[in-house]
């Protein structure tokens, strides 16, 4: 995937799941958010023992959507950051990955540990990574209007994050059936 989007990271999208983001979002096709993924990071320390402070989960999600109010990107940037790979060959490469990992890390350290969390404002604000969908072969501006079918459904695309001079950075592969969450 690196190879054939020019991209200097790849990472797995977070899928439309019950355990992403609560039964009722789902169920009622509502539009999936940082913020009600934030609620269920919320929902589920409540059960089980996490690390989780959610004084900062909120401080966390409340300057992020400050920040950059729901924009396509904040959206579009959700990730299961599990498994990601990146390119380490190409110089720019090696320079944006470091820029990539020391600015979420920084987020990290900031906030809570919830990396899915920082991952989005880390791309689309920090960085400032403008989203693409792909259509066929070709890559189209993500519209604003954006569906959650669009970006996690089972028909998803994949999400191609590109630098202000246009330069493919980060690729986001969409889950479908493939993401852990569905063979629990």
């Amino acid at each position: 995937m690196l190879n054939a989007t020019g991209a200097c990271a790849a990472f797995v999208g977070l899928p439309a799941h019950r355990f992403a983001f609560g039964e009722r979002p789902l169920a009622t096709n509502q539009r999936l958010t940082l913020s009600l993924h934030a609620q269920e990071i919320e929902a589920a320390s409540r059960h089980r023992s996490t690390t989780d402070s959610i004084d900062l989960l909120h401080k966390q999600v409340h300057a992020y959507t400050d920040e950059k109010a729901a924009s396509v990107e904040l959206e579009g940037a959700l990730i299961d950051s599990a498994f990601f790979l990146q390119d380490q060959t190409a110089p720019q490469c090696r320079a944006h990955n470091a820029e990539l990992g020391c600015t979420w890390l920084n987020e990290v350290a900031c906030f809570s540990d919830r990396d899915q969390l920082s991952f989005p404002a880390v791309v689309a604000g920090k960085l400032q990574l403008t989203m693409e969908i792909q259509r066929g072969q070709k890559w189209l501006a993500a519209p604003q209007n954006w569906t959650t079918k669009q970006l996690f459904g089972k028909r998803a695309t994949d999400r191609l994050f590109r630098d202000r001079t246009g330069v493919p950075r980060v690729v986001i592969a969409a889950p479908h059936q493939l993401h852990w969450y569905y063979h629990r």
